[in-house]
């Protein structure tokens, strides 16, 4: 039972922080970022559904997938929603903004060179044209 209460699993938005242990100087700490989160998941059995408590995994991307697990801990379960909502939300932030950064850039630095090749004469507006529509089309 105590080793259960020296257990303290929280999550702030940005990272998931996981503390064991009584005496400070004993304790253990685990910090993992949002970004290296994949997802949690659940399970519990007939006694842990009623008195809230379950078993949480932690599933983390670092190449090969590793796994943070703790046993009877307490509102696991809504601890894990919460977590994957944000790890989801996340993601999508994500995949949003950062689709190909170097593409991109180079996308734009390629089409600032055709408007100064065009501004200089160097291409005329059908070449520039057909340029552009062959640059954004890639």
């Amino acid at each position: 039972m105590l080793n259960l209460a020296s257990v303290r699993w929280s999550f702030n938005g940005g990272e998931l922080r996981v503390t064991k242990g009584f005496l400070p100087w004993n304790k253990t700490h685990i910090q993992i970022p949002i970004f290296d989160i994949y997802d949690s998941s659940v399970s519990s059995g007939f006694m842990g559904h009623y008195l809230n408590f379950a078993h949480i995994s932690i599933r983390r991307t670092e190449g090969m997938t590793s796994q943070l697990s703790e046993s009877y801990l307490a509102k696991a379960a809504g601890f894990s929603s919460v977590l994957n909502k944000f790890v989801q939300d996340y993601k999508k932030d994500q995949s949003f903004v950062n689709k190909n950064p170097a593409q991109t850039s180079d996308v734009g630095l390629e089409l600032q060179r055709l408007v100064d090749l065009k501004n200089t004469g160097v291409l005329n507006e059908e070449e520039f044209e057909r340029l552009k529509r062959k640059l954004i089309d890639s």
